[in-house]
């Protein structure tokens, strides 16, 4: 199957050089890896984790879903904007960025300031199989939903142009172990300027 897929990852045009940007971010997605494949990216680069999602949760006291419920999305996306503004007084890390963080304006030239960051694509039919059905009932931009593998993909499609311009590389995941993913994103973060 990997023989199928020779465009299956790809850098992207790069900017800077790791001296000036030491954090790695994963980009992509709900459901495309980007927690699991960056707590072992941590672990093999000797770097902290940081899952935007968590720390807001943890900043807020309450859960993703919460927040959207109580206080909206606008609220949440402007709580990643300001995590994300506030990245380069943090130490080196691994972070697994929000799915919608790069949709937001001016996001994907933040992130792409202080990170090397891969893009984690997958199908919407993948996507769904690693969500399960208990986080599709309580993702906020799923929930709900009558058709989820169609919200996915209109997700994915508004989407993608942003993922794409905030990474230096792009790994298309399907059928792929997160062990794999995590040794082929720094290895891909090896070849950026």
């Amino acid at each position: 199957m990997r023989e199928k897929h020779r465009d299956r990852d790809r850098r992207l045009p790069a900017g800077g050089s790791f001296a000036f940007r030491a954090h790695v971010a994963l980009v992509g997605p709900m459901g495309a890896g980007k927690t699991t494949v960056g707590r072992l990216m941590s672990e093999q680069l000797a770097l902290a984790f940081l899952d935007t999602d968590e720390r807001i949760e943890v900043l807020a006291g309450m859960s993703v879903g919460l927040i959207f419920e109580r206080s909206g999305e606008a609220a949440f996306r402007a709580m990643e904007r300001d995590l994300l503004e506030a990245l380069p007084a943090e130490p080196p890390s691994v972070i697994a960025a929000g799915g919608g963080l790069t949709a937001q304006p001016g996001n994907p030239e933040r992130l792409r300031a202080v990170a090397r960051t891969v893009f984690l694509d997958a199908s919407p039919v993948e996507l769904l199989a690693r969500l399960g059905e208990a986080a599709r009932r309580e993702r906020p931009m799923v929930k709900g939903s009558s058709d989820p593998e169609a919200r996915l993909q209109e997700l994915l499609e508004a989407r993608r142009e942003s993922y794409q311009r905030a990474a230096d590389a792009r790994i298309f995941t399907d059928g792929m172990a997160p062990m794999e993913i995590a040794a082929r994103a720094i290895e891909l973060l090896k070849e950026v300027p």
